[in-house]
């Protein structure tokens, strides 16, 4: 077969078209979901007394949020219809993670909905309980990959028991951003 002849094998194109789109898609370098890393700086230690390992992103499996969401309203003008912009969301971030058997991040997330609603009916301001994500893509080294940050709220906490499975316990934890208009690297956490 010659290089020049279309062949209805490659669909239609060239032997030599077919190696150029075959190097073309085997050139990328692809982001794999399962490579990822995640920071979090928070007011509430997760672990006082181990500073330097990194827990979260360790027993951290799952993440799912939606870093872009901008919301329209769908107007009629004349027979037609338009969508008008007016605004964006907040990012919800949903986390999926191990835990241990001291309860580490159950008692850290709970440490941290205590400071911003304590239970003598109170809310505290932001600065008190506020928590940055620094999640990076493509990479688990902490350094390299794009990344997004923002400061959440913590939002609820899901715990599933099963005496019917022997997995390890899962939690799922959901945070809400504090606001979408102001850089998160403007709002000190003390």
């Amino acid at each position: 077969m010659s290089q020049e002849t279309c062949h209805p094998l490659f669909g239609g194109i060239t032997l030599a078209e077919a190696r150029r789109i075959h190097r073309e898609a085997t050139d990328v370098h692809w982001a794999r979901k399962n490579l990822w890393h995640v920071e979090v700086t928070s007011p509430v230690a997760i672990l006082p007394a181990i500073p330097s390992i990194d827990v979260f992103n360790l027993y951290c499996i799952g993440m799912d949020y939606s870093p872009i969401t901008l919301t329209g309203e769908k107007r009629k003008i004349g027979a037609a219809v338009a969508d008008i912009l007016s605004g964006t969301d907040p990012i919800e971030l949903r986390i999926t993670t191990l835990d241990d058997t001291d309860g580490t991040l159950s008692s850290w997330f709970e440490a941290l909905s205590d400071l911003a609603a304590p239970v003598d009916g109170t809310v505290n301001v932001p600065a008190r309980f506020a928590t940055r994500f620094k999640i990076r893509r493509a990479f688990v080294d902490g350094v390299r990959g794009k990344f997004e940050q923002a400061l959440f709220r913590p939002g609820a906490i899901e715990i599933s028991l099963a005496r019917s499975e022997s997995a390890m316990q899962e939690l799922t934890m959901s945070f809400i951003q504090l606001d979408t208009f102001m850089p998160s690297s403007f709002m000190p956490i003390s």
